[in-house]
């Protein structure tokens, strides 16, 4: 059975590449309410879910709401798919980054191992 996931998350990609943040949070903000707080029992679609929630937090100027989203993304992927896979290091990226500026320049915000996400 499908957690659904899958397609919300498309959906807000789509949202994201038109330039609607806002709508992207608010449909990710909606789904991942009820979702399993745990990253051992998170699914692959709710881990991408959550690390788009957290670049899109980010992009939005709420580094601090990401934070948590990030967290889990990384949990969540690296517990599925390993410390070495390509989607690891992207939520690994995510949680280790700031950005600045207009536009947002990403910058790191603590001293992290370098991996091929940068």
């Amino acid at each position: 059975m499908s957690s659904g996931f899958g397609e919300l998350t498309d959906q807000a990609h789509h949202l994201v590449s038109s330039g609607d943040l806002a709508g992207a949070q608010q449909l990710l903000s909606d789904a991942l309410t009820d979702a399993d707080p745990r990253p051992a029992n998170a699914t692959p679609e709710l881990a991408e879910a959550a690390s788009l929630q957290a670049r899109v937090l980010i992009a939005l100027g709420e580094p601090h709401s990401a934070r948590g989203w990030a967290a889990f993304a990384y949990a969540a992927t690296t517990r599925l798919h390993g410390r070495a896979d390509p989607r690891t290091d992207a939520a690994r990226f995510e949680f280790g980054v700031r950005r600045q500026g207009t536009p947002q320049v990403p910058h790191w915000s603590f001293v992290m191992k370098d991996t091929s996400a940068q």
